[in-house]
């Protein structure tokens, strides 16, 4: 979790506090770094279960991983973590050695090693069975483009789903002498590179493979991405064991460029580095080796500067560009306007001296901008400082529909968050509207303090008439009892 302090104006989708993440084999080890790897400092963290933690991606505001026991034995091990720090357990549906993990299309998806299970979530959390993949092979890794997910292993083994991982097909890749062992989507393409072989390979839907691509030398390629604000857009291959890189701009024609050091490079990730002001944003290669504290990063993609990282056998990395429990800080009088619905990023919000602008255009539906709730510990809170800081809300008025004056009128609304009131014009054309409460909110059969200040605010003249919200809302159970308007 990091602090971001914003001292100019800037809109709040580019206030963001990335992270990168790694995960190990043989024990608990993980690891992150905030903001950016070049100039940060990795932190261990600890994984919920000690075993062969294989694989690490991102999606929806959070990280999850999947693993297999030693000697490509069995599990049904997964972990996820919403800040990079703390690590959940969670339960993939079959026990498999579970090799890789990837995010799409709202899905994560995970395929395993030697078999034929696949599995897939839609909240990183709780796992389906997915469609069996076509063959028993040694399955390397799966990735996410243009609809489709595509599986790659084996010497001419590829598959692809494109329902999210409910069913999957074969797909053939050109022969490889090696085995196919990485598979990233960029640039319009997919492209795959094998261990023990000069092979690449390139696919513009997942489905028709062409035929091999000649990588600079005959090595042990062991993982590849592409990176979209380096050199124009570049794929990055590393090769284990060696002082070995290579880029290229289609995936066709390779250069190499060597490494900071010879090591067991294992895993390379592409992510945007940023300060902790969001004044500098730095796209970077990052990559991490087997064993030690071995890893390098790249902004050129034409060299590579020696880092360090923490102690672990690393398996896989991913670069997340925001996660959840952030701290944003609003100084010298900025202005960050929000104009966008937004995901639970931040705890806390500090209007320090500025302004925080919720602006809505809509007149069907509003803006979302939710903070991160903790189970345990505080609350979050927006804090404005009297004076100096303001929080501002305005913009279009919501219009849920038009009453005929009778009672127990229903209305849909465009979210089924907590309404806490709705404005209702007491006469068509009049101009002059009353605050009705939502009553929703008995929680255990205990009145909660919004239902107790709603009747105090009615008593008082401060609110007019009550209205329920559906079953379905966000905010607790329906109030069972009492007279409703």
């Amino acid at each position: 979790m990091a602090t971001i302090t914003i001292s100019a104006d800037k809109n709040i989708d580019n206030c963001v506090a990335p992270m990168w993440l790694t995960v190990a084999t043989g024990g608990t080890v993980g690891s992150y770094v905030s903001l950016n790897p070049q100039s940060g400092t990795w932190t261990a963290s600890v994984l919920p279960t000690s075993t062969t933690w294989n694989s690490v991606c991102y999606g929806k505001n959070m990280a999850v991983a999947v693993a297999g026991a030693a000697g490509a034995g069995n599990t049904t091990y997964a972990a996820y973590t919403y800040d990079g720090i703390t690590w959940y357990a969670a339960t993939l549906p079959t026990s498999a050695h579970w090799k890789s993990v990837t995010y799409g299309n709202g899905y994560f998806v995970a395929v395993a090693y030697g078999g034929t299970a696949t599995a897939y979530s839609s909240n990183g959390v709780n796992w389906t069975a997915g469609g069996a993949l076509p063959s028993a092979a040694n399955w390397e890794e799966v990735t996410y483009g243009e609809g489709t997910f595509v599986v790659v292993g084996g010497t001419t083994t590829g598959a692809y789903s494109t329902d999210n991982g409910v069913t999957w097909n074969a797909a053939t890749m050109p022969t490889t002498t090696g085995y196919w062992s990485s598979v990233c989507y960029g640039a319009g393409k997919f492209v795959a590179v094998s261990y023990g072989a000069a092979h690449a390979a390139t696919s513009l839907d997942g489905i028709t493979w062409d035929t091999i691509r000649t990588m600079p030398s005959s090595d042990n390629w062991k993982s590849v991405c592409y990176g979209s604000g380096i050199g124009g857009g570049l794929f990055m291959a590393v090769a284990y064991n060696t002082i070995k890189s290579a880029t290229s701009a289609d995936g066709i024609t390779w250069a190499p460029v060597a490494l900071s050091a010879t090591a067991n490079w294992q895993t390379v990730t592409y992510g945007v580095g940023n300060t902790s002001d969001c004044s500098v944003t730095t796209p970077i290669f990052y990559a991490r080796a087997y064993g030690a504290t071995t890893t390098a990063y790249s902004t050129s993609g034409t060299s590579w500067t020696a880092d360090t990282g923490v102690t672990g056998n690393i398996t896989a990395s991913c670069y997340c560009p925001s996660l959840r429990g952030d701290t944003l800080t609003i100084v010298d009088g900025a202005v960050i306007p929000v104009n966008t619905d937004q995901a639970p990023r931040f705890r806390y919000i500090n209007v320090t001296n500025g302004e925080l602008n919720i602006t809505n255009s809509s007149t069907a539906k509003g803006i979302r901008f939710p903070l991160v709730r903790q189970v345990t510990g505080n609350t979050s809170d927006i804090i404005t400082v009297n004076g100096l800081g303001a929080m501002n809300v305005t913009g279009n008025w919501i219009e849920l529909g038009t009453g005929n004056g009778a009672a127990n009128q229903t209305f849909n609304s465009w979210t089924n968050d907590f309404i806490p009131f709705v404005w209702v014009e007491t006469g068509s054309g009049t101009g002059v509207y009353e605050k009705w409460g939502n009553i929703t909110s008995q929680i255990d059969g205990q009145m909660y303090w919004g239902t107790q200040d709603l009747m105090t605010m009615v008593s008082n003249g401060d609110a007019g008439k009550f209205f329920k919200q559906g079953e379905d809302c966000r905010f607790g159970n329906l109030l069972r009892e009492g007279n409703y308007v």
